[in-house]
């Protein structure tokens, strides 16, 4: 089942933002939507944090959002594909240039073990950096869309008993338009239900708090509760919606619904995993569970449009309505939606930059071996800085890569392109100042 997750950042309060400071226009306010999601993480059946304390930080100084922002640790792999909303809300205009986050713990389940990260990265303390700061206008919406990237955050220490290290590898994306936003996920209660929209809030007594304007549009897939048909949704009902922020040209921000499943937050669950397909290239299994799309079930990539099928060996998520006393996961599995992606498999080279010239970078591993990473126009260099008082990631060039003093601990991920000699050729590299 999927566990709650809207609490992961709490709302940002207007008032509370303006009384604060962090604005250059204290009367004009913009809108911000804030969604987080996940990369995929090998053999291990949870990621759960809780977050302790969230700070932005703008011109005029941090603000402190919120204390205590998980009631309790949340499982980061419920957000392998889908992305959630977790803060959405008007706050003052101005400029702001990072989110800070306190960690007050991250577990990692293998194998039904868990395993606590006995020391966080500045003590839990960590600060995510756009690509430059970010102008709020008054009356412009704006999304921000965080990539916690577990695969590559999650370090495995070979020690006596295995252990693990956590540096935070985390992509931020500030947009005023859909592109490249992945599919989002909302559960609240509905207010204002109307024939082709409502409201979707996080609670609605005394007054409705946290609310989303969802348009379901009319090739939207809508199930009713499970046995209940007909079905009319009213107001005070739970709900879910699959789909996607979307900003106007001139401004708006709505929610676009590509499904719509009506029923309590237990009422939807997942798996994941890797496809079998059969013929014409529809998914038999995902992760050996034998899989029954119900009429009208989507079938989707990753950022959340339509495709045909799927192969062999992709990597997928599938979501179904179920009832929550029943054993999970139902055989089959009545998927209404599932994503899928190409199968995540890719090389890392660990150990010492000794040089750079041009693109390609030599590593000395700890082996000793010297080994060549290519860096083109694809790849994406990630700083993460400070781990005694503060931890900083933030996105380089490989100009700022050459220029960093001594010989800096990285990472780089890729394929290896078999030529001579044998290089990496690198989608992501991780230096750690």
């Amino acid at each position: 089942m999927i566990p709650a997750i809207r609490f992961l950042l709490v709302t940002l309060l207007a008032g509370m933002l303006a009384a604060c400071g962090g604005s250059s226009d204290p009367q004009g306010t913009g809108s911000v939507a804030i969604l987080l999601g996940d990369g995929p993480l090998d053999d291990v059946e949870e990621v759960n944090i809780d977050i302790d304390r969230i700070v932005l930080i703008g011109a005029d100084g941090q603000i402190v959002l919120t204390e205590d922002a998980t009631s309790e640790p949340v499982n980061l792999l419920t957000m392998r594909n889908v992305t959630e909303l977790i803060a959405e809300d008007d706050v003052p205009a101005g400029t702001y240039s990072k989110i800070r986050l306190y960690i007050q713990s991250l577990e990692i389940v293998r194998a039904g073990e868990p395993h606590e990260l006995a020391q966080l990265p500045a003590n839990g303390k960590i600060d995510l950096n756009p690509q430059g700061p970010f102008e709020i206008s008054p009356g412009e919406d704006m999304v921000i869309q965080i990539d916690l990237d577990l695969d590559r955050s999650v370090h495995t220490v070979l020690t006596g008993n295995s252990s693990y290290r956590f540096r935070p590898v985390v992509f931020i994306q500030v947009l005023d338009q859909r592109a490249n936003l992945r599919l989002t996920h909302l559960y609240g209660l509905m207010n204002n239900v109307a024939a082709d929209s409502f409201d979707l809030c996080e609670t609605l007594a005394p007054t409705p708090t946290n609310c989303t304007s969802v348009s379901v549009l009319g090739d939207a897939l809508v199930l009713p509760p499970m046995g209940v048909d007909p079905y009319e949704p009213m107001d005070t009902e739970p709900a879910h919606a699959f789909g996607h922020f979307v900003i106007g040209a001139s401004g708006g921000l709505s929610f676009r619904a590509l499904a719509v499943v009506y029923g309590g937050e237990d009422t939807v669950g997942r798996i994941d995993g890797a496809v079998l397909a059969g013929d014409d290239s529809i998914i038999d299994s995902i992760d050996g569970h034998p899989v029954a799309p119900v009429t009208g079930a989507l079938l989707l990539d990753g950022l959340g449009n339509p495709i045909a099928g799927a192969e062999d060996g992709d990597l997928a998520e599938s979501w179904a309505q179920v009832i929550p006393a029943d054993p999970f996961p139902p055989n089959p599995f009545p998927s209404f939606l599932t994503q899928v992606g190409p199968a995540f498999d890719e090389d890392v080279v660990e150990g010492t930059l000794t040089a750079v010239d041009g693109h390609t970078l030599t590593v000395l591993t700890d082996s000793l071996d010297e080994v060549c990473v290519v860096h083109n126009s694809a790849t994406q260099i990630q700083q993460v800085d400070g781990f005694s008082s503060d931890a900083e990631t933030q996105i380089i060039s490989l100009d700022d890569l050459s220029a960093l003093p001594g010989d800096p601990d990285i990472a780089a991920f890729g394929t290896f392109d078999g030529g001579t000699p044998d290089c990496l050729v690198a989608s992501v590299i991780v230096v750690e100042t």
